[in-house]
Formats: structure tokens, sequence, C-alpha cells
């Protein structure tokens, strides 16, 4: 008995010691989440350091008079513009080899460069970043006087919740392509963490399968299977979701966003034509 009495103030202090950690360390999540979340390169990244010829860079100001960039190809006569949102990590000239096949192709180009990456001022939330996106497709229709039935808005990864946000509210727009998309940041943010109660941690939420219904554009959506930043079922889920005339490019043994441009761009020419 002395035995067990003599333990319970250790046990009590390892419990309040652990509660302790527990919210120390969603406290610090909460508060750190952005640093955690986005992994931008801000350097300053020009199209003739990747040997793109015809890319201009283009400065803008975003909706709440933020600094940011596009980066411009103009297309070959009859082709379609893609808007790009680009994924995560780094800045748009480690897409490089994918705008150029793209333009090769024949297909023009406004890639926005986010706030707080690759030069543009700011730094990353998801608001901010809903902003820089109108910002580079209300230049392509108003300065670059591009039709919204020849826009293909183009997301990657994390730039796929982007794109959808911006295809509710454009139902003209000729496709909606998304490379690897997510249900939302939170739901993979919860089973990344399964021990917190990310539904109320989390600021930036990009609520993507819940926005599927809206859109009325065709989708197309490419995911590899053996992605595991953001996996298949993900893809699957927000396919499932998705209302309007869609399409579901499965590529085995493939992980996150490393796929052929050749493959992505026939498979961009088929849904926009219909085949």
């Amino acid at each position: 008995m002395a035995n067990r009495w003599f333990r319970l103030p250790n046990l009590r202090r390892l419990l309040t010691a652990a509660l302790v950690s527990y919210l120390l360390f969603g406290a610090g999540m909460y508060l750190f989440q952005r640093q955690f979340m986005y992994f931008p390169d801000g350097s300053e990244a020009l199209p003739l350091n990747y040997d793109l010829e015809n890319f201009t860079r283009v400065p803008l100001i975003s909706g709440d008079g933020t600094a940011i960039a596009v980066w411009v190809h103009p297309a070959r006569t009859g082709m379609n513009t893609i808007v790009y949102f680009h994924g995560n990590a780094g800045h748009l000239g480690y897409r490089a080899d994918k705008f150029r096949a793209f333009a090769e192709a024949g297909f023009g180009l406004v890639a926005v460069s986010y706030r707080g990456y690759g030069g543009s001022e700011g730094q990353p939330t998801e608001t901010g970043l809903y902003d820089d996106a109108a910002t580079a497709l209300s230049y392509a229709l108003n300065t670059l006087h591009i039709p919204e039935n020849n826009v293909i808005l183009y997301g990657e990864s994390l730039g796929t919740g982007i794109a959808t946000h911006l295809a509710t509210t454009h139902p003209q727009i000729a496709l909606l392509v998304l490379e690897a998309p997510y249900r939302s940041v939170e739901a993979r943010a919860q089973e990344l963490y399964p021990y917190l109660p990310v539904h109320y941690l989390i600021k930036d939420r990009y609520p993507q399968a819940a926005l599927m219904a809206k859109v009325k554009a065709p989708v197309l959506i490419f995911h590899g299977t053996d992605d595991v930043i953001i996996p298949i079922q993900h893809g699957r889920d927000v396919y499932a979701a998705t209302q309007a005339p869609k399409h579901l490019v499965v590529f085995e043994g493939k992980g996150h966003t490393n796929f052929d441009a050749e493959a992505l761009i026939a498979e961009i020419k088929k849904s926009l034509t219909h085949e």
C-alpha cells in the first residue's frame, strides 16, 4: 500500500507534464503553422534564367496591394492559354521544363508567382493566394483580352485548391486541370496529425472537395498511385465530388506531380476536343 501511494504523485506529475507538452505543441502548431505549411523560395526568378524563350515577367498588384508577378507566354493562333497556379515549394523556375513543354505545344501561359514566392512581396496565406490568383486571371482576361472560354485553369498540388476556388466563379473557362488535388488542406493535415484537433487550429483550409459541386467547367484530374504527399484517395474523392464533365487520369507508379509533360499535354488536348 505504501508503495502504491508513493507512486501516485509521480504518475500525476508524469500526466501533468504530458498534458503541458501536448498543449505547448498544439500552441506551437497554431502559431507557426504557416511556416510548416508553405515552403516558398523567395529569391528573384526570371524566365531568362531558365532558358524560356518568349516568356516575360510582368509585375502586377494583387487585390490587397501586394506586389506580385506573372510569367507570360503568348499562345499560338487558335490555342488555349493556361493560367497556372503552382505548388507549395520553390518558385516558378522549378516548373521551367513543364512551361517549356506547354509553350512548344502551342499553349499560352500566364503563371502566377504567389506572394512570398519568386520575388513577389508578402507572405502566403489562403486569402492572399486567392487574391493573387484572381489578379492573374484578371490580367489574362482584361489586359491580354483572352476570352474566358479560351482559358484553362491549371492547379498543381497546393495550387489545385486555388484553381478550383477561382473556377467556381468562372463557369465559362475551357477546362479546369487539377494535378494531385486534395480534399482539403484541413483533411490532409488531420491525416498527418491525428492526435491534434486540426479543425480548431488550422487557419488555411482550402476546402477543395466541398467546392467541386460549384464548378461548371469540364474537369481533368491527374494523380499518381505512389503519391505520399497527397495520397491518390484524395484525387479520387475530388473526382467523386465533381458534378461537371470529368476525367481522372491515374499514373501508375508515379509519385507527387513527377509526371511526363508530354503525357499531360496529350490528355489536356483530348479533354479540349472531348475525345
